[in-house]
């Protein structure tokens, strides 16, 4: 009765074998998955790499794009300070030439302060040469004070000045003062006498020229 019951032989190992082809296809299942896994794994991965070089693309891009600007910007500093420094140079340039200007606007008025003091006192020679002329006794004296005028005359010509060219000449109200008239005067005027000369200096009347004036036939100018 009890061996009845075990399996014969031949029974057991097809159970065996058909237990081994039941295990192979899981297996197999099991062993393609995993290998699916890994590919899904490979794909994502290389994805990620993907994104991570697309974002490391654009983030350059980003930084040579705010390079650009940050170039940009540099450059327009750049040029709005030389804009800046030819305007300064400008400024400086004026600022310079007004100063210079009013230097020899200064000196010339000093000038002319000191030798509108020493016309009168070239007046007196004037008048001194005047009062001497043909007086034998004053001769000496004379030529002594002619030539004292005439270094006077020297020094201040030097400086700038000049006389004023009246007799004989048609009437200038800008550089004659006209201080007596000849009677019966008509038509175009001209000097006459003249009673105290005039000058210039530095292009400008320093005194005008007192004259007489009145008609003339033949001016010498």
């Amino acid at each position: 009765m009890v061996g009845s019951d075990v399996p014969e032989p031949e029974a057991g190992r097809e159970a065996v074998c058909d237990q081994a082809e039941a295990v192979e296809p899981v297996e197999a299942a099991e062993d393609k998955a995993i290998e699916e896994a890994a590919e899904d794994k490979t794909v994502e991965e290389e994805a990620a790499e993907d994104k991570t070089v697309e974002e490391e693309a654009a983030e350059a891009e980003e930084t040579d794009s705010d390079r650009e600007a940050e170039l940009a910007e540099k450059q327009r500093q750049i040029e709005a300070l030389v804009v800046q420094n030819m305007r300064l140079r400008a400024d400086f340039e004026n600022f310079r030439r007004r100063n210079q200007q009013k230097l020899e606007e200064y000196s010339q008025r000093g000038a002319e302060r000191l030798i509108n003091k020493l016309l009168p006192v070239l007046d007196d020679f004037d008048r001194a040469l005047e009062a001497s002329s043909g007086t034998r006794a004053t001769e000496g004296l004379a030529q002594g004070v002619s030539m004292v005028r005439q270094a006077l005359l020297d020094a201040l010509y030097s400086e700038g000045l000049s006389p004023i060219e009246s007799v004989g000449l048609a009437f200038d109200p800008n550089y004659h003062e006209a201080v007596a008239l000849e009677e019966c005067a008509e038509g175009r005027l001209y000097v006459v006498e003249e009673y105290q000369k005039g000058y210039i200096f530095g292009g400008r009347v320093l005194r005008p020229a007192k004259v007489k004036v009145g008609p003339s036939a033949e001016p010498l100018a």
